[in-house]
């Protein structure tokens, strides 16, 4: 509660689940092992993968400025584990600015790209 009375109602809901699929815990199964014969690899490459998540989210400024995040784990049923994450980003109003300017683009060029088709076609 603090956080949020000191910097504002966060504006990102973020959650991460462990893949059991993932290339890095597949490679390090042997022949008859499942992942669930392995929860010490699965939070392993997990924990490292969110770290390098919130490296990119808040320290690189990926998705806008972090001024304040926070974060709780869980372990799912199957033993998977799940992070919420919440962040309250400095300046809100520019990262959806942002995104829409990226939408608007994105169908542009879809736009675009249909027309010269058709030009060709024609």
């Amino acid at each position: 509660m603090t956080i949020i009375v000191n910097n504002g109602k966060p504006d990102i809901f973020l959650t991460m689940t462990c893949n059991p699929s993932w290339s890095e815990i597949s490679s390090e199964l042997q022949n008859q092992q499942t992942p669930q014969d392995r929860p010490d690899l699965l939070t392993q490459i997990f924990q490292a993968k969110f770290e390098q998540l919130k490296e990119d989210v808040v320290n690189k400024g990926v998705l806008e400025k972090v001024i304040s995040y926070m974060y709780v784990t869980e372990f799912q049923k199957r033993g998977l584990s799940h992070i919420h994450m919440l962040l309250i980003l400095d300046n809100m109003i520019s990262y959806v600015i942002h995104k829409i300017m990226i939408t608007l683009s994105g169908q542009k060029y879809q736009i675009r790209k249909k027309n010269h088709n058709c030009m060709k076609l024609c």
